[in-house]
């Protein structure tokens, strides 16, 4: 299967609908309700400040950008359809509108905004030769300024930028994904893995940006060291949501092909 090119043009059908719908709900469910259950007390900022000793605000992304995408790259590989991020963005945000708590469209509007970056960066002119240079030339550059961080000791945990006293065990993980990926990048360039992975980047801006309470661009990370440590957060995170949206295709297609291949044998 092709990844880098979406085809099949035209308007959805109500089957491709009903299924935005229930990707929709899927998403509503894990971001809303996920937390509760995976995090004491629901608060995911325990667990990605204290127990990982990361950096923010921003760093959660690696688990709420992360579910976004995986929906969204998921959609999109199998409708295949243009448009098809963008209208499981809209239906999303309707749906957390209506069901999910403590959420408003001032909070939400990310979700569209992601949903642009997956559309759009599929179609660049870029080539798969030069995109192979690119994306792991970034993830490399970001996990030796985040390695940099954490040998000289400077490595901060929350957003008020308080110092790691323990080995940082957060930074170590990211670091290592980040040079995995760069090799597994280089040697398997695809769109829609490039276009997950900036999207999630721009999560984390998004909200250095927009969600700080005393105006826009009021919640940039304390200590401005951090800022590459957690856009290497939000890139390997949105990378590897991408890949297990295209290993899910993977298998079901393999799983149709099989059933396809006995049901003629029988016939």
């Amino acid at each position: 299967m092709n990844f880098n090119k979406k085809s099949s043009p035209g308007f959805f059908t109500p089957f491709e609908l009903g299924l935005l719908l229930i990707i929709a709900v899927l998403t509503v469910i894990c971001q809303s309700y996920l937390t509760r259950y995976l995090f004491p007390g629901g608060d995911i900022s325990v667990f990605v400040y204290n127990t990982l000793n990361l950096p923010g605000p921003g760093s959660g992304v690696f688990l709420f950008g992360s579910i976004q995408i995986f929906w969204m790259i998921l959609a999109v590989l199998i409708i295949k359809k243009p448009w098809t991020a963008i209208a499981l963005s809209i239906i999303t945000i309707a749906l957390n509108l209506l069901i999910a708590e403590e959420l408003n469209l001032s909070t939400l509007d990310v979700i569209f905004f992601i949903a642009i970056i997956i559309e759009a960066l599929p179609y660049l002119k870029t080539g798969l030769k030069s995109l192979k240079y690119i994306l792991p030339t970034i993830l490399i550059i970001l996990s030796i300024m985040t390695l940099a961080v954490l040998v000289t000791g400077n490595a901060k945990m929350g957003e008020s930028g308080e110092p790691v006293m323990q080995f940082p065990f957060g930074y170590t993980i990211f670091c290592l994904l980040g040079l995995l990926l760069s090799v597994i990048c280089f040697f398997y360039p695809l769109k829609v893995v490039f276009a997950g992975g900036i999207a999630n980047i721009y999560y984390a801006i998004h909200i250095w940006l927009f969600w700080g309470g005393d105006g826009i661009a009021t919640r940039f990370p304390v200590s401005y060291d951090t800022i590459p440590v957690i856009l290497l957060i939000a890139l390997t995170s949105g990378i590897i949501s991408s890949m297990l949206a295209i290993c899910l295709v993977n298998i079901y297609i393999k799983i149709l092909s099989k059933r396809k291949l006995i049901t003629n044998n029988i016939m």
